[in-house]
């Protein structure tokens, strides 16, 4: 549902968009269309197509994000990583080891999390790097 009571036309309406949380349910959400993907083409990084997006849409009505990007701490690349290797011992990751919290990583996060009885929001946070460790 577009923000500030917004509405899309019958043209948006028409096209398949995707729920983009690059925060999960910590920061700002988009949907995205055909024009997300044209952008991608150019540069693959969700937050560089996001914030060209957002430029444009800041030119065009000057209104900053509706939900604000959240003061979430980042873990370095090598706790990811630990988290990638522990989610691929236990079946819930198949792809390259690389300290990135794609999409895969936050899937297989997602699993984990609701296997291991935590708060299932799909982000690498310290507490689930600990429960990791802890064993759980």
């Amino acid at each position: 549902m577009p923000v500030r009571g917004q509405r899309l036309s019958a043209a948006e309406q028409a096209q398949s968009a995707s729920l983009l949380q690059p925060e999960g349910i910590y920061g700002p959400s988009f949907l995205t269309t055909t024009n997300y993907f044209v952008i991608k083409e150019y540069n693959f990084s969700d937050l560089y197509v996001l914030f060209v997006g957002h430029l444009a849409d800041r030119m065009a009505n000057g209104q900053p994000f509706a939900t604000p990007w959240s003061a979430s701490t980042q873990l370095r690349s090598a706790d990811v990583e630990a988290m990638q290797t522990h989610l691929t011992r236990l079946g819930l990751y198949s792809s390259k080891l690389d300290g990135k919290a794609g999409m895969q990583t936050r899937a297989a996060l997602g699993a984990y999390q609701k296997q291991a009885g935590l708060k299932v929001d799909c982000w690498p946070s310290a507490d689930v790097l600990r429960a990791m460790s802890a064993g759980r």
